[in-house]
């Protein structure tokens, strides 16, 4: 109870007594006072216990309603959190890629040069065969014409 309240009753007390002192001669209009007075008291009691509990059911829908902030805020630190691990996945996968590009391209380089190399090697022991072949064709033909 707080302070509003004991000065209530009290007033309503002092009403009461008063009330019973006035009307003393006349019984019957102080009994309908009283009962108006109780009747009264009754709906104020039944009116103070209805604010309490709705008092109460908005106590724990506040402490509700600050679990379910507490969760969506953990809930948005655990999305943004992914979607910054989701963000340097992409980007440590992208460097990887690029990489991957890079050195696949140096190899490619490499074996064309190792290519060429090949096929240059090819021709110079093509035009030394052609000209031994030559030399050797010629020693023969001069072996021939010698007997």
């Amino acid at each position: 109870m707080n302070i509003y309240e004991k000065i209530a009753l009290i007033l309503n007390l002092w009403l009461l007594i008063f009330i019973i002192l006035r009307l003393m001669i006349v019984w019957s209009l102080a009994a309908s006072f009283l009962l108006v007075m109780l009747i009264i008291l009754l709906y104020k009691i039944n009116f103070d216990q209805k604010i309490e509990r709705i008092e109460n059911k908005l106590s724990l829908i506040e402490k509700i309603s600050e679990s379910l902030e507490k969760i969506m805020d953990s809930i948005l630190k655990i999305r943004d959190d992914f979607m910054i691990s989701i963000f340097r996945i992409e980007k440590k996968a992208e460097k990887d890629r690029k990489e991957i590009e890079e050195e696949m391209e140096n190899k490619y380089r490499e074996m064309v040069k190792k290519v060429i190399e090949i096929e240059n090697k090819m021709n110079e022991t093509k035009k030394s065969l052609t000209g031994y072949i030559s030399y050797i064709e010629e020693s023969l033909k001069s072996r021939e014409e010698k007997p």
